[in-house]
């Protein structure tokens, strides 16, 4: 019984290690699934390198109202980050009948505040 324990407490630790390699946000978009949504990539709505928007669309057919958007820009920094690792907040919001919107912004020092 012991042997057992330890056993299921060293791989509960490698499982663990293999994780904290990885961001959270990686996580998360390991985990949610891929089956819900139709991704459209990289849409421009500005001249900009990033000025892109990924689109997030239910797979459901859209009410006859249409689907209610949501347009989600990250935060955190000024100066890292893109839409990517936010995937599954996209997901998330098509899998609940929402148009999802993922942008990415022009950053530090290309910008500055204020």
């Amino acid at each position: 019984m012991l042997k057992l324990l330890l056993l299921l407490l060293l791989a509960a630790l490698g499982v663990a290690a293999a994780f904290a390699a990885y961001s959270p946000s990686r996580v998360l978009n390991a985990l949610a699934p891929s089956g819900t949504h139709t991704l459209t990539a990289s849409v421009a709505y500005g001249p900009g390198a990033r000025q892109r928007l990924d689109v997030y669309r239910p797979k459901a057919a859209a009410p006859r109202e249409g689907w209610p958007v949501v347009v989600f820009f990250y935060g955190g920094s000024w100066n890292r980050g893109e839409r990517a690792d936010y995937a599954f907040v996209g997901e998330a919001l098509a899998s609940r009948g929402m148009l999802a919107l993922l942008a990415d912004y022009r950053l530090y020092p290309e910008v500055r505040y204020p």
